[in-house]
């Protein structure tokens, strides 16, 4: 029964799969469009390997034998595409013709034939209908309220409806039919607002009750006063229940590990990730990036029927929680950040974990006995009416939490069977389950066809920062002190790509908080935080679920297959090497793991479905068969996991090599290895650290730069970016216990080999090493030229940070007598005026700064007050970045480029020419020219300037360029606008400078006026 013929026949398509489950089929596909064709129903059967491929017709005419013929070689055709045999099943509830029929018999059964009593007959077997009997048993009750005369009929009709399938039992009276009552396929009567519904749509379509007259089955009575009580008990038994959270399970300290956390507080909106086949799954794919995310509110909008798939700590059960609550507490306005659509629903809750023996049993016993869990052991029947009364009308909220944690996948194979044929009994009825990808993966197909499949996505930069904003306000209430925390913990986070990368799971989120909170920060050394995460993975997270693995015997393991791989240059395995490579451990540290309680098939198992540190990614075909590919869901983990096997010599080969830095060298300079050299540096302890970092030092010198030029002879400076660099940079930052000595020297490698890529000064920020960083960068500025910008970037970046938001400070500190005060303060200035982005970087609480009078007149005298070239160097960088803040005079614009030419000639480093020019280049060209009297042309610099116009316009002579037409338009008297203006042009058709830049310039020469007045 349906409004229109469209709806009738997805209707049936969809409820037909239900006798085709009992058969022994899933995975189910509907309308399979294909070429010139489209095929109702696709599956395969879960045991034999067999293709489902159906036809269902229900007209009004039986079916004749060119229908027969014209599915039969769509069927074949379908066959030859999968490449398996197909089971073919034409089903018609008008039946077929007798042609029909004999003609299939004579052609040797290319398809089985199914009538309407047939699909009653396979719903019976699969028990997703009552069986006739049972119906007209039911509807016995109604018989007074009939005439004494009339007789139940014993041929009922089955109706196929939006709530599921309904028994029609009629009446008679004097040979005709009279009256009529409708059984769900539980067996039970249905509501009186139920039958209505159903009777309107008849109306509307089939009129199959027409004329007869709806009695009501006394097995529907109002709601007892009993029934509302065990009704308003289990409600708040959920209030209780899921309206707080714990940390059971994480690191917490004392005081943290018996509170608990408001849900509504902590709640981050969701959004989910549509999974649109079960191929998908096998391969571990889902929809990328955010464009097809949806949002709780949409995926219940659109589905009935949803399963939710993610890895442990991914918000699975938090999801079911929240709905739980809302839905529980319909009465209370809503405090969550995101909403839900707008329904009375009855939520039950079935963890799954707490299943045992009973996961076998049928979903609606299941549920009668869920009111045992709020202690109340005098109400199990009136719930149970309660439940039946809510699945009827379609209002029931049924939450299935752990699916993967029903730990024997032949229970989880069973449990899932039933949930199946509890939706085909209650197909109106909501049902949301939660599983990891592994454990969902070989159920996939029972389910898969009646519930749409989605994966919770990553938490966003926007997520973190507003859960670390709501945990701290839980935390520590909501003070400023709460806010300053928080804002330093989302920044510490956001900005180490690794740690980000951990962060995204809300589970490895809440874990780098609770660190954080008993060390007083993010640790410097990440070997904590992927100890502790890993340790909350494989044992202390979620016990009850999924038993702890011992961590003696699953890290070598997992450390050992790490190594492998990376030493390999594989990112996956197939299972067969993965089962080899727990082997290989196992042989090769027979000390360590000769006592191994697992079977390696089963570690891989307890491994995958418990912490998802190894995860099934896809398939692969070797030998002509197709096996399943691994991977470490976190190149973090698999990197940290590398990095332990070096350390603890868990690696291959380690009876012939146990020293660690022996078995890295090799890889120093490879990029895939930038993370495990460090992390290894720090847990191989003194001894081995000491070799590792002195290695990286004389690699580092070693290093040959081709084409180098000459008076960097005696520096040779590696790339910034390369491998070597970095990893001496790690180790050094990441704390490798090492002698001050040794730390001294390295520290002096990576300023003389810095290059600007890499920022020394935030790369250190909070680290015990950052005041020798200070010193030495301070060492290496004055006097030497060559290293002014190198170290004067690092000592920009210190100083900035010490200094506060007051613009009067920053006067004092530029007018110091302290030489080193002094010029640390006005290189800070550099970053004084510049954009916010390296301001949060650095110094995350700093108010932007305001552009002050009193400092650019303080910075004019700093420029003018000394001769030493390390003083007016610092002025002229600062001065560049303040330029648009201020307005300039012409006496001030003469003096900067008085200042600037007279530094030029003295200077041979063309870097540090180059940043004098670029000064230059952005002087306001806003009517300030200047005559021969005025501001003298000298004549070096007017062959630099003839120098410059010949010049292509590249990056190593942008900026010179740009200087020299800007002192062409300041020195009037030699170079007429024209002049000015073609070298405008010039510039300007190279594409290579902001429009802005050559707008204002001609703007400048050919508007005088405009800035006169």
């Amino acid at each position: 029964m349906a409004t229109d013929d469209n709806e009738r026949g997805d209707l049936f398509g969809r409820l037909v799969c239900d006798a085709f489950h009992s058969l022994g089929y899933e995975d189910f596909q509907l309308n399979v469009n294909r070429s010139g064709r489209e095929i109702d129903i696709k599956g395969r059967h879960r045991v034999e390997q067999k293709l489902l491929v159906a036809e269902c017709k229900a007209t009004s005419r039986p079916i004749g034998g060119a229908d027969l013929n014209k599915f039969a070689g769509a069927s074949q055709v379908e066959s030859h595409i999968a490449s398996a045999p197909a089971s073919s099943y034409f089903v018609s509830l008008s039946g077929f013709t007798a042609s029909a029929r004999q003609q299939e018999a004579e052609a040797g059964r290319r398809m089985i034939l199914m009538d309407a009593g047939d699909v009653i007959s396979e719903l019976i077997r699969g028990k997703v209908i009552v069986t006739r009997e049972r119906a007209i048993g039911a509807a016995a009750t109604a018989t007074t309220r009939v005439p004494r005369e009339a007789s139940i009929d014993d041929q009922p009709l089955l109706i196929a409806h939006e709530i599921g399938w309904v028994w029609c039992v009629r009446f008679k009276t004097s040979g005709e039919f009279t009256h009529y009552t409708l059984i769900h396929a539980d067996g039970h009567g249905i509501s009186d607002s139920l039958a209505s519904e159903i009777k309107e749509v008849d109306q509307n379509s089939t009129n199959a009750l027409s004329g007869l007259t709806y009695v009501s089955s006394v097995a529907v009575p109002e709601a007892t006063r009993g029934e509302r009580e065990a009704r308003n008990e289990y409600l708040q038994f959920l209030l209780r229940e899921f309206g707080s959270v714990t940390l059971e399970g994480l690191p917490v300290d004392q005081e943290t590990g018996f509170r608990s956390l408001r849900l509504d507080a902590l709640y981050v909106p969701q959004r989910f990730l549509p999974v649109t086949s079960p191929q998908e799954l096998e391969r571990g794919e889902s929809e990328d990036g955010e464009t097809g995310a949806k949002s709780t509110y949409e995926i219940l909008e659109e589905n009935r029927h949803v399963a939710v798939l993610a890895g442990p700590g991914s918000g699975k059960t938090t999801l079911l929680k929240r709905l739980a609550v809302e839905y529980a507490d319909a009465d209370s306005s809503s405090s969550f950040a995101d909403r839900l659509p707008n329904e009375s629903l009855f939520p039950l809750f079935i963890r799954c974990r707490q299943l045992g023996d009973r996961c076998r049993q049928p979903i609606v016993k299941i549920l009668g006995a869920l009111i045992e869990q709020a202690e109340v052991l005098d109400k199990n029947e009136a719930f149970t009416n309660v439940v039946s009364v809510s699945l009827k009308a379609g209002n029931a909220l049924i939450l299935v939490d752990g699916l993967d944690e029903i730990n024997d996948p032949r229970d989880r194979l069973a449990f899932t069977t039933q949930l199946r044929t509890f939706i085909a009994t209650y197909p109106k009825v909501r049902v949301i389950f939660t599983s990891r990808e592994a454990g969902f993966r070989s159920v996939a197909g029972a389910v898969g066809s009646v519930c749409s499949t989605y994966q919770i996505s990553d938490l966003s930069d926007d997520d973190i920062r507003q859960l670390c904003v709501s945990w701290h306000r839980e935390m520590l209430g909501d003070g400023r002190a709460s806010q300053d925390l928080a804002s330093d913990a989302y920044l510490a986070i956001v900005n180490n790509p690794r740690v980000a990368a951990l962060a995204v799971n809300p589970l490895l989120l809440n874990t780098l908080l609770l660190v954080k909170r008993w060390m007083g920060e993010i640790p410097s050394k990440r070997t904590v935080l992927y100890s502790k995460a890993i340790e909350v993975l494989l044992m202390t997270w979620n016990t009850e679920g999924h038993e702890s693995l011992d961590l003696e015997e699953a890290l070598p393991q997992l450390a050992y297959a790490a190594f492998s791989m990376l030493k390999a240059e594989k990112q996956s395995v197939s299972a067969r090497e993965l089962r080899g490579l727990f082997s290989n451990a196992r042989n090769d540290m027979p000390e360590i793991l000769g006592y191994s309680r697992l079977s390696v098939d089963e570690f891989i198992r307890r491994v995958e479905e418990r912490s998802s540190l190894i995860v099934q990614s896809g398939v692969i075909v070797e030998s002509g068969i197709s096996r399943p590919l691994y991977e470490f869901k976190h190149l973090t983990f698999q990197e940290y996991l590398a990095a332990l096997a070096a350390a603890e010599s868990w690696h291959p080969g380690r009876e012939e090599e146990p020293d660690p830095s022996v078995v890295l060298e090799p890889y120093f300079g490879n990029q895939s290895w930038l993370e495990v050299i460090p992390l290894a540096a720090v847990m191989s302890g003194i001894k081995h650290a000491k070799l590792i970092v002195r290695k990286l030092i004389d690699a580092i010198r070693e290093y040959e730069v081709e084409d180098f030029e000459a008076h960097y002879d005696e520096i040779r400076r590696v790339p910034t970016e390369h491998p070597l660099y970095l990893n001496l940079l790690s180790c050094i930052v990441d704390g490798a216990p090492i002698h001050p000595d040794l730390a001294h020297e390295a520290m002096q490698t990576l300023i003389s080999h810095w290059g600007g890529q890499v920022n020394l000064a935030v790369e250190f920020r909070g680290s015990r090493l950052r005041p020798l960083l200070a010193d030495l960068a301070w060492d290496g500025y004055v006097g030497d030229s060559a290293r002014y910008i190198r170290c004067g970037q690092i000592l920009s970046l210190l100083r900035f940070d010490e200094l506060p938001a007051d613009a009067s400070v920053l006067v004092e500190g530029v007018r110091s007598p302290d030489e080193r005060t002094a010029i640390t303060t006005v290189l800070a200035l550099t970053h004084h005026y510049t954009g916010a982005w390296l301001r949060r970087r650095v110094s995350p609480r700093k108010r932007p700064y305001v552009g002050h009078v009193n400092l650019k007149v303080a910075l004019l005298e700093y420029i003018l007050g000394s001769e030493n070239p390390d003083r007016v160097f610092a002025g002229i960088w600062a001065l560049g970045w303040a330029i648009p803040s201020y307005r300039w005079t012409k006496d001030e614009v003469r003096t900067i480029i008085e200042v600037i030419t007279r530094l030029w000639r003295s200077e041979w480093d063309e870097e540090v020419c180059d940043l004098y020019w670029w000064v230059v280049s952005i002087l306001p060209a806003d009517g300030i020219r200047f005559t021969e009297q005025e501001l003298p042309l000298p004549d070096d610099l007017k062959e630099f300037m003839a120098y410059a116009f010949a010049a292509e316009m590249t990056g190593d002579c942008a900026d010179a360029k740009k200087a020299a037409v800007k002192l062409a338009y300041f020195y009037q008297d030699h170079y007429t606008d024209e002049r000015v203006l073609q070298e405008v042009s010039a510039i300007e058709r190279t594409g290579l400078v902001d429009p802005e830049w050559f707008g204002s310039l001609r703007r400048a020469v050919s508007h005088p006026t405009l800035f006169a007045l």
